[in-house]
């Protein structure tokens, strides 16, 4: 008995897998900003102020005594911005899968409490890589809108932090290649 194919239903007719990899899980400790370390410290002392102020009113009973707990989220925020935002980085990572194929580029997620996500971009000729050639590499392939307060700004999206970096760059480029030679370009009908 064979198993099923994970990518039955996924895959389109001829597309086929050509790289898997996962990012590495290892915490980036040169995320930490003195910005975020100051802010992160605020909170702290502020919550630990906030804490022991009203721990002498708590006593009075009452509503009065939830009034230390509201600590807890000042708290929560100083701890996240201290270092918190690398660890969870770091474990966004470890529930990351890359998939890259002759057509496409594969991320799936499995983070708790968010569910399993998978999400595809197309590999063209039209598509703008960039190459981080540092080690762990990271190869940027789309833009996602993130919406702000105010605004909307836009985030890379592609394989971040791989090991065979050059490899899979490699290997997206002659994806685009490939398609170039399908539907090829007449130079005449570039604009001058």
């Amino acid at each position: 008995m064979t198993a099923p194919d994970p990518w039955a239903g996924i895959l389109d007719p001829g597309e086929t897998v050509l790289w898997q990899g996962r990012p590495d899980t290892r915490p980036q400790w040169a995320m930490l900003s003195p910005q975020r370390l100051t802010l992160g410290v605020v909170f702290i002392v502020a919550a630990a102020l906030w804490g022991w102020q009203s721990a002498g009113l708590a006593s009075a009973g009452g509503a009065m005594a939830l009034l230390p707990w509201l600590a807890v989220p000042l708290l929560a925020v100083g701890l996240f911005n201290l270092a918190g935002h690398v660890l969870w980085d770091a474990f966004r990572r470890r529930c990351t899968w890359y998939t890259l194929t002759n057509r496409r580029a594969f991320i799936a997620t499995d983070i708790p409490f968010r569910g399993k996500r998978l999400k595809s971009y197309p590999i063209n000729r039209e598509t703008i890589l960039s190459f981080d050639e540092s080690e762990p590499a990271s190869i940027g392939f789309a833009f996602e809108p993130v919406p702000m307060k105010r605004s909307t700004r836009m985030k890379m999206v592609g394989f971040e932090r791989i090991a065979d970096g050059q490899t899979v760059f490699a290997l997206m480029r002659g994806v685009q290649g490939k398609i170039e030679r399908d539907f090829p370009i007449d130079p005449e009908s570039l604009p001058r």
